[in-house]
């Protein structure tokens, strides 16, 4: 059964559709289906080379992954039932998106390195940057916007461009990166390391001009975020302060409404899953609380739950939560690593 009907089915029983992930359980990793309660497992790949990192395209019909040939990883389409080699060739391929009409794939490639452009009819890719690309993280749901990280010296920072190539500006100069739009496209998010740990901001951004706002510290804006203080200077990002036992912050997402921000926090197993509500002040709330390590959490296309990974029994697990950490349902339960969750 193809990709099409299962989408279909599945979302008519449980108002979501199928979990896709990556897991060894029949000797090497392929990639599965799974409904949110559990049920409907199916294996939609079978080959003896590993396949992981599954991506769902935004009209849920078809799904890209990598593929892992003699140390090089190729991305792959998977579109009702027919598997081919969307981009493959010397060079290792990672850090991959859909665009938001499901028509194209932004990924990096080693060669330079470079993010580059590809239409799913399979057309010559596009080099798209002019700056080395270290990671593709985000497409603005108006499909304006690319935004990236470079980590090369000289270009460390966050970029923004347009899939045609144009108004290509540097967001921030720091080392920073994993930008993450929200679905209104009004404000950014954004990874820094600092002093050894890896914090949160936000910024404002202008889409219009393809850059940040500046915005007073005593602005609206500021002060619904952040309190009414400062100096009433103009600033273009802001740090999200966090009770200093959540450090390392990774795996960054907006929920569908714009308002709360989904992120780990900790390394290995150590690490705990948050969300942090920039509509009620910033207000964070812990989700998972376990000695083993919880990562890779995903919002349901709706917003109404959350699938993540935990290693409650050794081996990685896929489960399934509400929004606030309640209702946390395995959904897998096997002995093999079952990882990479996507909706």
């Amino acid at each position: 059964m193809g990709i099409f009907s299962f989408s279909a089915c599945s979302t008519a029983i449980s108002k979501e559709p199928p979990i896709i992930f990556s897991s060894n359980q029949n000797g090497n990793y392929d990639i599965f289906s799974i409904d949110s309660d559990g049920k409907n497992l199916k294996q939609l790949t079978y080959d003896f080379q590993d396949e992981f990192e599954p991506k769902v395209s935004s009209n849920r019909e078809k799904i890209i992954f990598l593929k892992k040939i003699d140390g090089r990883k190729s991305i792959y389409l998977l579109d009702n039932n027919s598997i081919d080699l969307f981009v493959g060739g010397p060079y290792d391929l990672s850090s991959y998106i859909w665009s938001p009409v499901s028509d194209q794939i932004a990924y990096v490639s080693e060669f330079g390195p470079y993010i580059y452009l590809m239409s799913i009819d399979e057309s010559e890719p596009l080099q798209l940057t002019s700056v080395p690309g270290f990671e593709v993280s985000d497409w603005s749901l108006d499909g304006k916007s690319i935004f990236f990280s470079s980590k090369s010296k000289d270009f460390e920072g966050i970029y923004v461009r347009n899939p045609d190539g144009v108004n290509e500006n540097r967001l921030i100069d720091l080392v920073a990166f994993s930008p993450k739009l929200s679905p209104d496209g009004d404000k950014l998010i954004f990874l820094v390391h600092e002093e050894g740990l890896i914090s949160l901001y936000i910024a404002e951004y202008y889409s219009e001009n393809f850059s940040l706002k500046l915005v007073k510290e005593n602005s609206k804006w500021y002060n619904n975020l952040f309190g009414i203080f400062g100096s009433g200077q103009k600033i273009k990002y802001k740090k999200i302060e966090l009770p200093d036992d959540i450090v390392h912050i990774s795996n960054v997402s907006w929920d569908p409404k714009s308002e709360k921000i989904l992120f780990v926090s900790g390394l290995e197993k150590e690490s705990e899953i948050y969300v942090v509500n920039i509509k009620k002040n910033n207000q964070i709330l812990r989700l998972t609380r376990n000695n083993v390590r919880d990562d890779q959490p995903v919002w349901s296309p709706n917003g109404r739950k959350i699938a993540f990974v935990s290693y409650l029994d050794g081996d990685s697990e896929i489960f399934v939560m509400r929004p606030d950490g309640a209702e946390q349902n395995r959904i897998t339960n096997n002995e093999y690593d079952d990882f990479d969750p996507d909706w």
